[in-house]
């Protein structure tokens, strides 16, 4: 309660002589409103800043914190952390391939075309901010997190058909233009001092 957020080694924190948080916790309170006395502010800015007693999961896993990340309102860091960790990943830059483990070495038991869908899920769901609110796609809420993205153009396919997302413009005012498929209600999102 001390630090508003769960620390993965609380139990044998004395005994251990350190604080040590996992990015999965936090990302799980943030996201299914575990957070103690639901204050999220804590665990997204440790989410945020990652902080040198933070575990990071694997990539196929760290979708998770980029979620609650998406959730806080934090974009901003979502998109760095796609342009500074996962795209400078060696087999991206190498192979066009996501890598398993953060640092892997080729001709090594490192794999690297593995399974990390991370980017894609999370800039459709996140950023573009795409998700459903009824089952089959029938309502949908549309909360763009672009940060300093002058342009993003992307198609989320849905069981009702594809949901066409365009944004482009400075930061300070952006155009956009949505083409839903028959048979899909959006709410559209914005925060308060957006100009659109």
């Amino acid at each position: 309660d001390r630090r508003g957020l769960f620390v993965a080694n609380l139990p044998w924190a004395a005994e251990e002589g350190e604080v040590r948080l996992d990015d999965r916790s936090p990302a799980t309170s943030v996201l299914f409103d575990l957070c103690p006395g639901g204050r999220t502010e804590p665990a997204v800015l440790a989410l945020a800043g990652c902080p040198p007693e933070m575990g990071l999961s694997y990539p196929c896993n760290a979708g998770w914190r980029l979620w609650a990340l998406g959730r806080g309102g934090r974009g901003d860091v979502i998109v760095d952390d796609l342009r500074k960790r996962w795209a400078t990943m060696r087999s991206v830059l190498e192979n066009n391939t996501i890598q398993e483990d953060w640092t892997a070495a080729p001709d090594s038991g490192s794999q690297w075309s593995h399974c990390a869908v991370v980017p894609l899920y999370v800039l459709h769901q996140d950023v573009a901010g795409i998700r459903p609110t009824e089952p089959g796609f029938r309502r949908c809420e549309i909360r763009p997190q672009l940060a300093d993205l002058r342009e993003l153009r992307l198609t989320s396919h849905t069981a009702r058909g594809p949901i066409r997302f365009r944004a482009e413009g400075e930061p300070s005012l952006r155009r956009f233009a949505i083409a839903l498929p028959e048979g899909i209600e959006a709410t559209l999102l914005f925060p308060a001092d957006a100009r659109v």
